[in-house]
Formats: C-alpha cells, sequence, structure tokens
C-alpha cells in the first residue's frame, strides 16, 4: 500500500515523520539537511509490517543523482539501507531483467 509519495520541500517535510519509524526519519533528515543543493523525490509503500521508503536525491549543480532506499519492519528499531547512483541502479535493472529470474 502506498502510503505517501511526493517531493521534499525543504523546511516541510514533517509529513513523512508520522509514517517513518524515528530511527529512518533521523537518517533521512541528515541525507537531506546534508545536501542543500539537492531536490529529493520520496515514495512511502507499506506491505505490513515491512515499510520501504524510496529516495531519490538529485543534484543538478554537482550533477549526479542517487537513489536511496530505507527498509524497515514495524516491530524493532532497526532498517536497512542502501544507495546507489542512478547509473549504476540502471545497469542493475537491465541487467535483472536480461535473466529468467522472478
Amino acid at each position: 500500500m502506498l502510503i505517501e509519495e511526493n517531493q521534499f520541500l525543504k523546511n516541510n517535510y514533517k509529513l513523512l515523520e508520522t509514517c517513518l519509524s524515528e530511527s529512518v526519519y533521523q537518517q533521512i533528515l541528515e541525507l537531506i539537511e546534508g545536501s542543500p543543493s539537492s531536490f529529493f523525490h520520496w515514495k512511502v509503500i507499506e506491505e505490513k509490517p515491512n515499510v520501504d521508503v524510496y529516495l531519490i536525491e538529485q543534484n543538478t549543480l554537482e550533477k549526479y543523482t542517487v537513489c536511496h532506499l530505507f527498509s524497515f519492519d514495524q516491530i524493532g528499531r532497526d532498517f536497512s539501507y542502501q544507495s546507489l547512483p542512478l547509473k549504476q541502479m540502471n545497469f542493475f535493472i537491465q541487467f535483472a531483467s536480461r535473466l529468467d529470474i522472478t
């Protein structure tokens, strides 16, 4: 189930706090505040008890785009985090699509 999808506005990301665990929210907040020249697009998907947060960081000034993925369950405080440049993410998608796997 899609919880929320939007573009971050620098001073208006409190809405995301209601969807996430405190530890994931703090980590995302650090990413946003540590990259003042970036724009962020996000999507939160919940499939109980798991929650996945897709965060795309686009920085046109420094010419990069990074895909951040946070995943956690609603049971504990632990979460997993992965980050890949968009170029690597696209390669990975193309590679996986050529394989006979599901």
